[in-house]
């Protein structure tokens, strides 16, 4: 899945938001829980705990990543071996990225921020379901994470004061 969007905000609001893990669950759809179980200087290891929904189906969502920060640029993220909560892991295979990039929109600064990431199931789904929904069910509920995180970008954004310029 790729996404992208340009906001009017700050390269530090932008990531300080793409950075809250201990607060995704306030903000993102379908995430119940988010926490830093190890850190080392710009790496840490993140565990997410949630569900993707299509009308009546879920697909619960436990991962473990090892997340390296590259700060106010990228985020990298991949799955990481071991359980979350002492249950299995849901996605075999995760890794995704967060880029942000200074871009210039109506005079004034702002940040471009790309999305990317590839997923595989721990286990396949259902055929008649896996074939209809499995993967677009996952990829439009990162879909919808991603926009939200985007309205939080923006929220956080507006809710700083403007920064004065003298001179």
């Amino acid at each position: 899945m790729h996404a992208r969007a340009e906001i009017q905000a700050d390269p530090r609001t932008a990531w300080e938001t793409i950075t809250d893990y201990e607060r995704l669950r306030d903000f993102l759809p379908d995430v119940e829980r988010s926490r830093i179980v190890a850190r080392d200087g710009n790496r840490f290891v993140v565990e997410h705990r949630g569900a993707f929904h299509l009308l009546f189906i879920e697909i619960p969502v436990r991962v473990r990543l090892a997340v390296r920060h590259e700060p106010y640029e990228r985020v990298v993220a991949r799955s990481q071996p071991g359980t979350v909560d002492g249950a299995a892991q849901t996605l075999r295979d995760f890794s995704g990225t967060y880029v942000l990039t200074v871009v210039g929109r109506d005079r004034r600064a702002g940040v471009r921020l790309d999305y990317q990431s590839k997923f595989e199931l721990a286990e396949p789904l259902p055929p008649v379901l896996g074939q209809l929904f499995g993967t677009a069910m996952v990829a439009r509920g990162m879909r919808q994470q991603f926009e939200a995180m985007v309205r939080e970008i923006e929220r956080r954004q507006a809710a700083r004061p403007p920064i004065e310029r003298t001179g």
